[in-house]
């Protein structure tokens, strides 16, 4: 309600001052006293939003008077900014934000071996899968690596209250998975080869990866899990050290 208010004053206000034939200064000068004064009239105890207000005005008219064709370098910049902090360095290591569905952490629920006791999500995203497994199993640790800041924090703020989880930002390639007894990735087909080098260089014999709806190439997984959605979202299960 507050926001509207503030939309609504800075909206009447400008569409005011842009009818009348005024230079920058005194047109910003005629705005702010316009919106100060509404303010002043509407609710006399809100003394900090009228502050707001005021360096709404000020961002208004510093807008205003740049150069169109700066104004747009600035807008693909912001845009820009705003894609890499979602989707990450999606240029560079080629694998874009996919999220796990429900169905698919049911599925991964049911293949959890008995014996794991560390559980790591590569691209954790969101942290969908993350706290699904951790609020069902207290006994196991779980460890999350997203290097995209937006689902990184979506994560956090998810896995917050889940002690036996955490969730790290940072590249996937550089976390050690030594100590891992189940690896879960959803990336894409691109660095599948990649990965199954750097499992089978790190893990273990008799531990697991799985990955979401794309295959090691050339290489039989130990066990396909159809998951069962209109995508034909498929889950394959590698046994390391498996002949």
């Amino acid at each position: 309600m507050r926001l509207l208010r503030m939309v609504m004053i800075q909206g009447m206000a400008w569409l005011l001052v842009l009818s009348m034939p005024l230079g920058l200064l005194t047109g910003t000068l005629l705005q702010i006293l316009l919106v100060q004064t509404t303010l002043m009239v509407w609710d006399k105890k809100e003394k900090s939003e009228r502050w707001m207000h005021l360096a709404l005005s000020g961002l208004l008219a510093w807008q205003l008077s740049i150069p169109a064709s700066v104004h747009a370098a600035l807008y693909d910049a912001l845009i820009f900014a705003v894609l890499w902090l979602i989707f990450g360095a999606v240029d560079q290591d080629r694998v874009p934000l996919y999220l796990s569905s429900r169905l698919a952490c049911e599925c991964l629920e049911q293949q959890l071996p008995a014996s794991a006791k560390i559980w790591v999500d590569l691209g954790c995203g969101n942290g969908q899968v993350l706290a699904w497994m951790a609020s069902r199993y207290p006994g196991i640790s779980f460890l999350g690596v997203e290097q995209a800041w937006v689902p990184w924090l979506w994560a956090c703020w998810r896995c917050r209250q889940l002690q036996n989880c955490t969730v790290l930002r940072g590249n996937l390639w550089n976390i050690s998975l030594a100590s891992a007894d189940v690896v879960y990735a959803f990336l894409s087909p691109a660095p599948m080869t990649a990965l199954w080098h750097k499992v089978n260089a790190e893990m273990r014999p008799g531990t697991w990866m799985v990955s979401n709806s794309f295959a090691v190439p050339d290489v039989k997984p130990a066990q396909i899990v159809d998951v069962g959605q209109t995508l034909q979202t498929r889950l394959f299960c590698y046994e390391l050290g498996r002949s």
